[in-house]
């Protein structure tokens, strides 16, 4: 699980913090380009072991892009 919070907005580019288990000691930051939907992970997470975290949260960013509205916050949970 984690949980993460818009920290950039622009119409080029969505920045998000994520945070590991919803402990905000534990931050990451990743980018996604709106223009192409490239994404990118800019700071890992500590503990977040081959960007696991960061590739739950770069599959939610990808589903705001295509629908053009984007969060200020929220959870990502999976099995």
């Amino acid at each position: 699980m984690l949980t993460y919070e818009l920290k950039y907005l622009d119409g080029t580019r969505a920045d998000y913090l994520y945070f590991i288990e919803g402990d905000r000691t534990r931050c990451g930051l990743v980018s996604l380009s709106r223009e192409t939907g490239e994404p990118r992970v800019v700071a890992q997470a500590q503990g977040d072991r081959f960007n696991r975290y960061a590739f739950h949260l770069i599959t939610r960013l990808q589903e705001f892009c295509e629908d053009g509205s984007f969060k200020e916050s929220g959870i990502v949970a999976w099995l």
